[in-house]
């Protein structure tokens, strides 16, 4: 088994881990051919995060951005685009293509995540969802389940019954206090993410 603060391979009798002196109950065991495993630290996981959610809504952002700078310089230039159909034409042809890319992102994750259990944004910074007991790679299954389905049901109640906003952040945050990294969706399906 391992430390799960710092991964450092771990005798079955040792109580506490050599290297920086966690109680070896809180070690993870790792039955796969390396026999080592490092649990991702909290910042990767944000890091993960950040690009998961970020990259989706990325062609947007810009696309935004850019026709409300356009519409300031034809403005301060006096020139008309309400009438220029042609104008209209390519803002709304790119409109379109940024409302589609999110699920292009996503049919992409899929497959990513199929194949080495990391999510493109999880792929970045070098870690991905492994399950607790086995310690192989997760199925998309069960990456679905605790990392779309679960969020996506919680934010369906919490659109209906406010008061389901504090499950989402507390499942945000219980990672910063978690000992090996989890968030409550990790705790529920049995996962753990890891370094790569």
């Amino acid at each position: 088994m391992n430390c799960s603060k710092c991964g450092t391979e771990l005798d079955q009798k040792v109580k506490f881990c050599t290297d920086c002196g966690a109680v070896s109950t809180e070690a993870i065991k790792t039955p796969t051919s390396s026999g080592k495993q490092k649990i991702a630290g909290k910042l990767k996981r944000l890091r993960a995060l950040f690009w998961d959610l970020f990259l989706p809504v990325l062609p947007m952002v810009i696309i935004s951005s850019v026709y409300a700078v356009f519409k300031v310089v034809m403005f301060f230039i006096g020139v008309d685009i309400e009438g220029n159909p042609l104008i209209s034409l390519i803002f709304v042809i790119a409109a379109i293509g940024s409302m589609i890319w999110p699920f292009v992102y996503w049919i992409f994750c899929m497959l990513q995540i199929n194949k080495t259990g990391q999510s493109v944004g999880k792929k970045r910074v070098g870690i991905k969802v492994i399950d607790a007991k086995t310690g192989k790679t997760v199925t998309i299954f069960k990456y679905l389940i605790g990392r779309v389905v679960t969020p996506t049901v919680v934010v369906t109640f919490a659109s209906i019954v406010p008061i389901f906003y504090l499950a989402i952040i507390a499942d945000f945050f219980w990672v910063l206090f978690d000992n090996r990294s989890q968030a409550i969706h990790d705790k529920l399906w049995g996962t753990l993410v890891v370094e790569v």
